[in-house]
């Protein structure tokens, strides 16, 4: 560099998470006398407002995500397929809608495949994934889409966590589907399912610029203490997750994230998933999950309306 007439600066702001232990080393011993410090922050605030340009792709890809799980596959999904089954007519779904196909982790260590198809108790299946819905995945080498010989049964959940992504920009969404007329689901997957539209309500209402993510944390776990789903809220026992939501974009986990401690207001262009979900013993996992843009007048939605459960068949 120094030959190019452009020098290093004797500190240099560095991606971390985007390196792991070995290449790190191996930078540092190339460039002797520099010191490294993070741009991890910086680089996490900046993605996290969006451009026109990317919003537009986020928009289009959003609608076409709503399109699969609102209009094709209720079409095409009944009691009696697999998980794997319904996860790859999601799939088919996808790409020919236009879909990319590629679902793309920021923090270390995470994957994702599309995502989960989890038909009854596999909902709340443990999994190494940081999300609330749990799924035993196609072998426990590839933990994503849908478990071969796991039936979806009538009057029973299927709870899909797929994304969608186009052009390298992705939307999240979860939409619950229930194999029987709406008088068979019984009064504890109606009454959890009820508390998790309210917590979504209540947070897509309060998402404008200046609100704080720890609020709306703290707002959500105070509805679900209110009305006595605290102990599935977000998962169940060590599967537990301390999030209400994240926000999205190149990668599915990105800032800002609804938890305790991220005090930083939400701003214009910032896009994120809300998902509440509530686990049930013996029954599986309910709620919701919707992508939204934040706009100057507060949260336009992305994938779709739909907060009630789906039935099939």
């Amino acid at each position: 560099c120094a030959g190019c007439g452009s020098p290093l600066s004797s500190a240099i702001a560095v991606d971390k998470n985007g390196f792991n232990w070995s290449m790190a080393e191996m930078l540092q011993s190339r460039m002797e006398g520099v010191r490294f410090t993070s741009c991890d922050a910086v680089l996490a605030q900046a993605r996290a407002v969006k451009s026109e340009w990317e919003l537009e792709k986020i928009r289009r890809c959003g609608a076409l995500h709503a399109k699969v799980l609102d209009e094709i596959l209720p079409e095409r999904i009944h009691p009696g397929m697999s998980e794997f089954d319904v996860a790859r007519t999601y799939v088919e779904a996808v790409f020919a809608c236009g879909g990319s196909g590629m679902l793309r982790m920021n923090a270390p260590g995470e994957e994702n495949f599309f995502g989960y198809a989890s038909a009854d108790t596999s909902g709340i299946y443990p999994t190494y994934y940081n999300g609330p819905l749990g799924c035993k995945g196609m072998c426990p080498a590839i933990p994503f889409m849908g478990n071969a010989e796991r039936l979806w049964q009538k009057r029973a959940l299927l709870s899909i966590d797929m994304g969608f992504n186009v052009e390298g920009y992705n939307t999240d969404r979860t939409q619950v589907y229930w194999s029987g007329a709406a008088d068979t689901i019984p009064g504890p997957i109606r009454r959890a399912h009820a508390v998790c539209v309210e917590i979504f309500e209540q947070t897509a209402a309060a998402l404008k610029p200046g609100a704080v993510p720890a609020e709306i944390w703290a707002e959500a776990c105070a509805v679900a203490q209110r009305e006595g789903q605290m102990d599935g809220f977000m998962g169940l026992g060590r599967d537990k997750v301390p999030f209400l939501g994240h926000g999205i974009g190149l990668t599915v986990d990105e800032t800002p994230v609804f938890a305790k401690g991220f005090t930083a207001p939400l701003e214009q262009g910032m896009v994120v998933a809300i998902e509440p979900k509530i686990g049930i013993p013996g029954s599986g996992m309910v709620g919701l999950e919707h992508t939204l843009e934040i706009t100057a007048s507060g949260a336009r939605p992305l994938t779709g309306t739909s907060k009630q459960i789906i039935l099939i068949g």
